[in-house]
Formats: C-alpha cells, structure tokens, sequence
C-alpha cells in the first residue's frame, strides 16, 4: 500500500495563432481562442472545436485575406482539411505515420529513383545545395488522404535537410498546392516556419518578460481570458514597434537584443521620473550611460 499527498492543480488554455513568414523573426499574434467550456456546454472543450471557432472569426474578419495555414499533426484529418477547403486557407499540414498510416503505405508503394517518374505528378527525388545544407525531397499529388476520406486528395512532400555539421532533419506534410521542383523548397520552408509559434511567440512570451506561465488569477467568469488577451496585445504592439518604429529597435538593441533586459530599465523610468514621451524615453535609453535623463516633474 502506498500513500501521496494530492494537489489540485489549475491550468487555462488557449489556440494562439501568428502571421509568420520564414524569413522574419517578427510574428504578428491575431487574437487566440480560448479552449473552455462554453455555456450550455456539456463537454470540455478541446483544441480542435477552438480551432473550428477561430477559422471561422478570421474568415468573417478578414474574408479575402490569402493565407496558406500550418498547423501540427493534429489538423491532419478530413474534417479539419475540408473545412479550409471550404473557407478558401491553403494549408501546410504536418503528417505523421502513426497519425496517417495509410496515407504513407499509399505513398510508399511509389518506386523512388534518383531520376524521378514518368510522371511528374507521382513523386521525384532529387538534392539542392543551398547554403551549405544539402536539401532532398519526394513528393506525390493527388493521394488520399486517408481511407476514411479516400475521396479528399491532398500533396504530399517527404523533406530531409542536413546542415554542414551533419545533422538531419526529416519532416513530412501534405498541402494543397500542386508540388513539384520548382516550388518543393519552398513549400518545405513554409512548413518549416510553423517553429515561429513555438520559438518566436511561446519561447518568447516564456521568457522574455511577458510572464505568459504565470497565472494571475482565476475570476469568477473571465478574468483569466481577459488577461491572456492583455499579454498577447501587449505582444502584438511590440512586434509592431519591432518592425515599424526605429526607436524601439535601438532601444532594444542598447539592452542587448532582450526584451526583457528593455522591459527592466523601461520600468525603472518609470518609477523614477515622470516620461513627457515614448520618444524621449527611447532616446534616453538609447544614449546608455550619456543619455539626457528625462526632467523629474516634482509637482
């Protein structure tokens, strides 16, 4: 017989999404989506009803907007791919084969070489050296994606890159843009830009200052999501300033490149001096130690 102490524990969730590009380390957050219950809801919520949600806010918001999704595993079912269908999101799904068994056994019975197929909608293999990284693809068009839903077909493309170290890495997606040679490298970049969710917007709302694993309390209703929706707007206008405004970026460039370094001496102003401006305040922190201190307002 064993014994252990119990411990209530208590979590908030919610689907964050961000416009990334794979060439930028500045992401713009849109408004995440709560996962709760709903009223009236019998049910826990789950990712893919707040996904469901949130595809259909961002189209009534923004109805001709392009926008090719990439999303993790989980997305990669009919339901979820139909319904981008339907609201017109391209899409860059990640596939697994414990998730996508018979998409891959279909895949798999394409005889690879290095020369490629007849046809060109089947699957070639090929490598491109491209800084100082050896870059392989195979891709197929036109498979289904599952037998649940044979009749929805989807692009695959199988991607390994090996830097100049040695190291590999293997991902696989399905898309709905029409693959081949020219555009493989870059439909595999896009896939591989999904990491801006967890390095540049997680990682960073983590560990730069915004406290996003600490909880500030609980509500009788709301209180929780109101503050999540605070953090990722003060997120957003950051991300802005860091693409728009020179001033913040020399700010942050004084203290290091880190945000939360920025985030330390702007509230150590603030405690001391009163800030006519966000110019002057930037300016001041720019100067480093022959920085025209702001007037103290002693009234």
């Amino acid at each position: 017989m064993t014994c252990g102490t119990w411990a209530i524990t208590y979590y908030h969730q919610f689907l964050g999404s961000v416009i990334a590009h794979p060439d930028k380390k500045e992401v713009i957050p849109l408004c995440p989506e709560p996962i709760m219950k709903e009223d009236g809801s019998s049910k826990n919520d789950c990712e893919r009803n707040a996904s469901e949600r949130f595809l259909l806010d961002f189209r009534k918001e923004h109805p001709h907007l392009p926008v090719i999704l990439v999303e993790d595993a989980l997305a990669a079912n009919g339901p979820h791919l139909k319904l981008l269908t339907k609201l017109n999101i391209s899409f860059i799904t990640v596939v697994k084969p414990d998730g996508n068994r018979n998409l891959f056994d279909w895949v798999n019975t394409f005889n690879w070489d290095q020369e490629g197929n007849k046809n060109k909608n089947q699957g070639e293999h090929f490598f491109v050296c491209k800084d100082l990284k050896t870059h392989k693809f195979r891709f197929v068009n036109g498979a289904p994606l599952n037998d649940a839903h044979a009749d929805f077909k989807v692009n695959f493309l199988e991607y390994w890159v090996t830097d100049k170290k040695g190291k590999t890495y293997h991902n696989t997606w399905v898309t709905d843009t029409q693959i081949n040679k020219e555009n493989a490298y870059d439909i595999a970049r896009g896939g591989r830009a999904r990491w801006h969710i967890e390095n540049e917007t997680f990682n960073t709302l983590k560990n730069q200052g915004y406290q996003f694993g600490h909880n500030f309390g609980h509500g009788n209703k709301n209180l929780t999501t109101n503050l999540a929706m605070i953090m990722m707007l003060a997120f957003l206008i950051d991300e802005a300033e860091k693409i728009c405004c020179t001033l913040f970026q020399g700010a942050l460039k004084a203290e290091h490149s880190r945000k939360m370094y920025l985030w330390e001496t702007i509230r150590a102003f603030f405690r001391t001096y009163i800030i006519p401006s966000w110019k002057l305040l930037y300016e001041a922190i720019m100067a480093g130690n022959q920085r025209a201190i702001p007037i103290l307002n002693s009234s």
